[in-house]
């Protein structure tokens, strides 16, 4: 799914940090957390690994959704939003 080389950065990502842990984010915070493409993107979403909502006509995708594909190919769910560490 992602570069090999970006796997251990993942979890200090800026734009994911940012983000609400509840909330969703746009494609073009998606390409920036994954560094990936929008053409996997939405490879993604055909398999089943994310799914897309409409929020006023824009799509989006669950930031917890978002963590769980970063699991599924690091091994470990990162908390982006721990109290004490340095980012």
């Amino acid at each position: 799914i992602m570069a090999t080389n970006h796997r251990k950065e993942l979890a200090l990502n800026r734009t994911l940090q940012d983000c609400d842990p509840d909330g969703f984010v746009s494609v073009a915070d998606l390409r920036s957390i994954l560094r990936c493409s929008r053409g996997k993107i939405d490879h993604m979403v055909r398999e089943g690994k994310l799914r897309k909502y409409y929020i006023g006509g824009n799509v989006r995708f669950r930031v917890q959704s978002v963590l769980d594909v970063i699991e599924d190919v690091t091994g470990e769910r990162p908390n982006p939003w721990k109290q004490g560490e340095a980012a």
